[in-house]
């Protein structure tokens, strides 16, 4: 498999299955380094390449990898899918914003399928984000349900959990990785409007209750740096 770093010159970061859009700076170095391959990769050699140009909005390989360079290959009976933390520090943490950062990579805000899923997020998310101050969260897919709106809903059986809120990726037929915090998702306003967005919320203190867990938030105000879980068909 092979692990892509895509960096300012100026801020030199080691990046796998995720993507980190510069601050500033337009001169990237992409150096692509070759790791035991996944399910689907025969690539055999190094690639080392420098490129000036503004930072790119697609990547694309020619790879046979199942997933492009960069993308954890998963597989969601029956699916083939792939999946990649997205970062952009220049960017409010908004969901619109987070639409936006995976479709201009020609991919969309994925789901979490399984509990693995949910670990590897976690665990990638710490170590991309902690550089950041403050408590951060990363967008994953789901929007609150309209009948799960009003003021009853807490009461309503439908509107437990994950059942919730509705959802975009197409390959989400089973949620075990929504793995929220106790007492979550509890439905609070910001600004009048319901918390109707989901996050993973990735706090300094790692024994914090909410480290690593699900928490609803709003759409128009996460925590931290714009970051987002994307997702793609793998391609064979």
């Amino acid at each position: 498999m092979l692990l892509v770093r895509f960096v300012p010159i100026k801020s030199v970061q080691r990046q796998i299955g995720y993507f980190v859009f510069g601050a500033s700076s337009t001169n990237l170095s992409v150096t692509c380094e070759r790791f035991q391959p996944v399910h689907g990769s025969n690539s055999t050699e190094d690639l080392v390449t420098t490129i000036k140009t503004p930072v790119p909005t697609s990547i694309t390989t020619t790879s046979p990898s199942v997933c492009p360079p960069g993308w954890k290959y998963t597989y969601r009976t029956p699916n083939s899918w792939c999946l990649r933390l997205v970062v952009n520090a220049t960017l409010p943490n908004t969901y619109s914003n987070a639409k936006k950062m995976c479709a201009d990579l020609g991919s969309q805000i994925s789901g979490l399928f399984s509990m693995p899923e949910t670990d590897w997020l976690k665990n990638l998310a710490r170590s991309v984000l902690e550089e950041y101050e403050g408590t951060q969260g990363v967008y994953i897919d789901g929007t609150r349900r309209a009948a799960c709106s009003g003021s009853n809903w807490s009461s309503l059986a439908s509107c437990r959990l994950a059942l919730g809120f509705e959802f975009t990726d197409p390959t989400l037929t089973n949620r075990g990785g929504y793995a929220f915090a106790d007492g979550e998702p509890n439905g609070y306003y910001y600004n009048g409007v319901i918390q109707s967005c989901i996050q993973m919320v990735m706090t300094k203190n790692k024994v914090n209750p909410y480290f690593g867990k699900l928490d609803d938030m709003s759409c128009d105000a996460g925590y931290g740096v714009a970051a987002v879980l994307c997702g793609q068909w793998a391609k064979f």
